[in-house]
């Protein structure tokens, strides 16, 4: 415990400015970018730019609030689509496919690498975690994810994630 809230209760975790810009994807992405941390390419409206797939998703939502199947598109009428379903500011940034890694950090020690195992999802699915596949018990998506901790890492992927997590 190295903080104490505005009640002066002592609390960990994040602290509420941390919290906040968390909260906000794109200025986090902008403040990823000025540390030097790669992101997915991205904008805050449709951009020719882009390549397929893309993701669309709320740019101020917390817990996958948002997220599903559909998130992942593959055309701009799709994207389109899913922009007008959101009904809100939204964040449109390059899919990029691959392990989905967790990185844990106290104080600047760097816990145990947690990912997320996407084989049991139905070919269907994206391999995203999305909000049915972290609170609804019963869906594909929650039974077809599955976190594992420590994740199966070379040491030099390792090390490259300890160092980006640290840096961001």
């Amino acid at each position: 415990v190295d903080q104490v809230n505005r009640m002066g209760c002592p609390i960990t975790g994040n602290s509420a400015p941390t919290l906040r810009l968390a909260l906000d994807k794109s200025r986090t992405k902008q403040t990823l970018h000025r540390a030097g941390l790669l992101t997915p390419r991205t904008c805050n409206r449709l951009h020719a730019r882009l390549h397929f797939p893309l993701i669309v998703k709320p740019r101020r939502e917390d817990a996958s609030i948002g997220i599903d199947r559909g998130s992942v598109v593959r055309s701009w009428p799709e994207a389109k689509q899913r922009l007008a379903l959101l009904n809100s500011e939204a964040i449109v940034e390059e899919f990029i496919g691959g392990r989905e890694f967790s990185v844990s950090i106290l104080g600047e020690t760097v816990l145990a690498i947690s990912e997320i195992d996407f084989s049991r999802l139905p070919r269907a699915c994206p391999r995203i975690v999305t909000y049915s596949g972290k609170w609804r018990p019963r869906s594909a998506e929650y039974r077809g994810t599955r976190p594992v901790c420590p994740a199966q890492v070379t040491p030099a992927l390792g090390r490259k994630l300890h160092r980006n997590a640290l840096a961001a």
